[in-house]
């Protein structure tokens, strides 16, 4: 009795342990072999607008800041990026209102740009 007592608390404690180490990862498609440019998001922004204007990326509730962007420049840069994720742009003009920009879907190790128009709301992503 003793001994099946004794498996039953070991078996429930490997479990759990199982359980927790795997609900340490966070996301089920982690890869420990992976490079750090794997695990990020490559991003161009061209901003083709007469104006600067301030980009924001914004994924679920989080947001990054890509800063600000002069007018008729570009810049590029990547983010973190651990999951495939939905996610959009927000651009706010110096002179003009804001615009965020239809949803995109992206992976780690992806590449995507943004291109800023004039006008604002006829901006646009591709990969």
């Amino acid at each position: 009795m003793k001994r099946v007592a004794l498996r039953f608390v070991l078996v429930t404690v490997l479990g759990l342990v199982t359980a927790g180490c795997a609900g340490l990862l966070g996301r089920s498609n982690w890869d420990p072999f992976a490079s750090q440019a794997e695990r990020r998001l490559a991003i161009r922004v061209e901003n083709a607008n007469r104006n600067d204007v301030q980009v924001r990326v914004v994924a679920g509730g989080s947001r990054h800041d890509l800063g600000m962007i002069s007018a008729r420049s570009f810049r590029q840069t990547s983010i973190p990026l651990s999951s495939t994720r939905d996610l959009r742009f927000e651009i706010n003009p110096i002179a003009g209102r804001r615009h965020t920009t239809s949803g995109v879907t992206v992976s780690p190790g992806d590449r995507v740009e943004l291109i800023v128009t004039e006008p604002v709301q006829r901006s646009f992503v591709r990969r």
